[in-house]
């Protein structure tokens, strides 16, 4: 019975927390910067610890965060402003864990 709910309590958050589905969640901080989004969301990656995935494409970009399962539970995207420069936005999983907002402010 342990073990059904150690692999259970280890599996679902899985099931529940994907790169999709925090696009999907609302933001939480939004960050603005004079780089370009690409510039910022690879200084962003750069200075956070932990494991991160950088995905994009044109003036588009975000950044996942990763458990220690590789389970995300964060995201920052990183679009293009009009007028030059971007934005940096935050959405993450119900989690106490840190989302590298001092990293991306650092960027900014």
């Amino acid at each position: 019975m342990r073990l059904v709910v150690l692999a259970t309590v280890v599996l679902l958050p899985g099931c529940a927390t994907s790169a999709a589905g925090l696009a999907d969640s609302a933001v939480e901080e939004t960050i603005i910067s004079s780089k370009t989004a690409q510039q910022f969301a690879e200084c962003a990656v750069d200075n956070m610890s932990g494991s991160t995935d950088i995905r994009g494409s044109g003036d588009h970009f975000y950044v996942l965060r990763f458990s220690g399962y590789q389970v995300p539970y964060a995201r920052w995207d990183f679009r293009a402003r009009p007028g030059g420069g971007s934005i940096a936005e935050l959405r993450r999983a119900n989690v106490s864990v840190g989302s590298g907002e001092g990293d991306v402010r650092n960027c900014a």
